[in-house]
């Protein structure tokens, strides 16, 4: 019984197995440890010790505790205040923050750690410690890095100053707290080299490039708002390239419910390799539903402008566009109906696309994937060829007006276009 030992209300049962030394009023020993001390279970512990005048000092502390927790490292607890004092610096595996106060996170940090502790009673328990940890998670978020210093207790975590958190290599400062059964208030500075590794997992689902941004966290823990900004000098989005980028976003319950706005501005780029100078976007957020108010982009040489939804429901994505217009060198097309587009992981599906005038007509059946290869069968009745050729090459000279059935396959850069119709001039 370990309060025999150490005195006080301290409850636990060891078995120990070892060599013990008993002189005057210390005790020493090398022994293997198992059992439970207070909230901790001990599956096997090498332990090298001594305790005299209410002090542990524990020199060697080897093996698993805290279920499937590995540790190495050394420590110490002074059981002679009012209150318990312990510290740990250890190498650490696979630890399980729930195994400590059981209504936090869920977590399996690996790396090592410098604590400092006051008190194993769950109304005064403080941990702070200090952490060196790669190739773990928290709450089931994946984590390649994490340096800084933290405080636990049993209904809040805290972030006193900047804690970096590294996921490949984009990396994450955070200050704040977070209650695990109420709310939290974090703010967190992004640095974000590689868009790429975010894919799949935000509500924009093909990001890439890179950027920089902050945002704070608030709310709810389980559902937390969302406000922040991102600026980027080199941001793709679903085949979009902008040179320059810059976005902010207002988003209330953001891990289910997501209801709020994105506004996004974008300077120097291409969509899908037709060059802009400007463009715009403002969207709503209604759970999975994005409704696209309005694009626009434009160039010396053309105007787009469209509005619809896109719903990240099913799989694939559904985007509908309800309205489209598009100005070239001065001539219209717009959308006969509403547009269906299917989106996966690796590009569109245009389900019967069709844009024209009154005149004239463009359907789109097919494929186009991200890495900008597509194969696309198509029907046109009286397309003007200049406005649409001056989009890609300002230097061919071509005109007239094209009707017929054909297939373009190839990539954006080296398009091979298969159409049997003929040119009217």
């Amino acid at each position: 019984e370990v309060s025999d030992i150490v005195g006080g209300s301290l409850n636990g049962l060891l078995d120990v197995n070892g060599t013990v030394d008993f002189r005057g009023g210390q005790v020493s020993g090398q022994v293997s440890i198992g059992g439970k001390f207070i909230f901790a279970d001990i599956a096997n512990l090498y332990t090298d010790f001594r305790f005299e005048n209410k002090l542990l000092t524990v020199d060697t502390l080897y093996g698993t505790i805290l279920g499937d927790c590995s540790v190495d490292g050394k420590a110490d607890v002074d059981f002679g205040g009012p209150v318990e004092l312990y510290h740990l610096d250890a190498d650490i595996k696979n630890f399980d923050l729930r195994r400590v106060v059981p209504n936090s996170f869920s977590s399996d940090l690996t790396g090592q750690i410098r604590m400092e502790g006051h008190s194993f009673s769950n109304d005064d328990l403080l941990l702070s410690l200090e952490l060196d940890l790669f190739e773990s998670t928290f709450d089931e978020y994946p984590m390649h890095g994490v340096f800084g210093p933290i405080e636990i207790t049993t209904d809040s975590l805290w972030f006193p100053t900047p804690l970096q958190v590294d996921y490949f290599e984009n990396s994450f400062s955070v200050t704040g707290v977070i209650d695990y059964d109420d709310e939290l208030s974090l703010a967190v500075i992004a640095d974000l080299p590689n868009l790429d590794r975010w894919r799949g997992k935000l509500f924009i689902d093909q990001p890439g490039g890179r950027g920089q941004g902050f945002a704070t966290f608030t709310g709810r823990t389980s559902d937390p708002n969302l406000e922040g900004w991102l600026a980027s000098d080199s941001l793709w989005i679903y085949g979009l390239f902008a040179d320059t980028c810059y976005a902010s976003f207002s988003i209330d319950e953001f891990l289910t419910g997501r209801q709020g706005m994105v506004r996004v501005d974008l300077w120097n780029g291409a969509a899908w390799q037709v060059p802009y100078d400007t463009g715009l976007a403002r969207l709503r957020l209604d759970s999975n539903l994005v409704f696209i108010d309005s694009v626009y982009l434009t160039s010396a040489y053309s105007t787009l402008s469209a509005g619809g939804r896109l719903d990240q429901g099913p799989y694939p994505q559904m985007l509908t566009i309800d309205t489209l217009s598009l100005s070239v060198l001065e001539r219209n097309f717009y959308n006969h109906s509403s547009l269906d587009v299917a989106i996966d992981s690796n590009g569109f599906d245009f389900l019967g696309t069709t844009i024209g005038r009154e005149d004239a007509a463009l359907m789109a059946d097919g494929r186009v994937n991200y890495d900008e290869t597509m194969d696309v069968a198509l029907t046109v009745r009286d397309i003007p060829i200049s406005p649409w050729l001056h989009l890609f090459n300002q230097d061919l000279e071509l005109d007239g007006y094209l009707s017929g059935v054909g297939n373009l396959e190839g990539s954006f850069v080296s398009p091979l276009f298969d159409i049997s119709g003929s040119i009217d001039s």
